[in-house]
């Protein structure tokens, strides 16, 4: 292999490699979590899930998690792979177990780097140059930040998705017990009490999808669990709330229809719902309404 083919694989292997160590950051690290092999893998696994009748969109968060840890996984390998290729076999030392006419420097390549990456270390390979024995450790940290990242990434997605159940199933109360019928009847105090912390929690929703867009793509089961099924009613109780005659009454319905606005908004940032809507105004902005109504047809809720 000539000199220019050993730098250019080199050289495309660390690229290849800083390029997936920069999207697990940029997903898992970064607060707006959009880092782009994440986003292309879950936005894909989201389509394919919905094709025909869409059941199988139930399964589509976790699979589109896996499949993006896969992706990681694989793209670290492969860059390893190219930066180790051009050194095959003369850096490495075979062990006597390997059978000299069973080898191949691209087989070679990519088993030590998988080893290497997942921090095995069976001896049967070994690095002989220098330099090639300080970068595999490093890989093997890399292995292992990978699995660090990954069991993190899990943990921080699934509190977020416990905060949007629990925001669905008090939406789904309070449209059964006909909250925007009554709230106007209520006393200030006891409507700001009401609604004030609905405000709250549909902030705090906002903050997670966008620090976790991937949160978007988990369809829950039922639709009292669904905020994408019970978060329409927002604007009817912030309407009702804003055009009572309590002062208090009406200042909870703004902090509603505020918080509501934030997070339609924070939809559409998120590229999440900009194919289904498009802007009202004269701004371009797009009525919260309009917004989680998209929602709540590309999360089969619509209706």
């Amino acid at each position: 292999m000539s000199t220019a083919a050993q730098v250019v694989l080199t050289v495309l292997g660390a690229v290849t490699v800083a390029a997936v160590l920069r999207d697990i950051f940029l997903t898992i690290f970064h607060p707006s979590g959009q880092g782009r092999v994440a986003t292309a893998v879950l936005r894909g696994t989201w389509a394919v899930t919905g094709l025909r009748d869409g059941r199988l969109r139930r399964v589509s968060g976790p699979a589109g998690l896996v499949l993006v840890i896969v992706a990681w996984t694989g793209g670290t390998a492969l860059g390893w792979s190219l930066v180790y290729l051009p050194h095959v076999p003369e850096g490495l030392s075979y062990g006597p177990t390997l059978l000299s006419d069973l080898r191949s420097q691209v087989v070679d390549a990519a088993y030590f780097s998988l080893v290497t990456l997942a921090t095995l270390g069976y001896g049967d390979l070994v690095p002989q140059q220098a330099w090639l024995r300080l970068v595999a450790p490093l890989q093997a940290l890399t292995g292992f930040a990978l699995i660090t990242a990954a069991v993190s990434w899990v943990q921080q997605v699934y509190p977020a998705l416990g905060r949007r159940r629990a925001l669905a199933v008090r939406l789904d109360g309070l449209r059964s017990c006909a909250a925007a019928d009554r709230v106007a009847r209520l006393e200030g105090t006891a409507a700001l009490g009401l609604l004030e912390p609905l405000s709250g929690e549909l902030a705090r929703v906002q903050v997670d999808l966008v620090q976790h867009p991937e949160s978007y793509f988990f369809q829950d089961a039922t639709d009292d669990e669904s905020l994408a099924a019970t978060v329409g009613y927002v604007p009817a109780l912030a309407r009702a709330a804003r055009h009572a005659p309590a002062e208090e009454t009406r200042l909870a319905g703004e902090l509603l229809e505020r918080s509501a606005d934030g997070l339609a908004r924070a939809l559409v940032d998120q590229g999440l719902l900009r194919r289904h809507v498009e802007g009202t105004g004269e701004d371009g902005a797009v009525a919260a309404r309009d917004v989680f109504r998209a929602y709540a047809v590309d999360h089969g809720r619509a209706g």
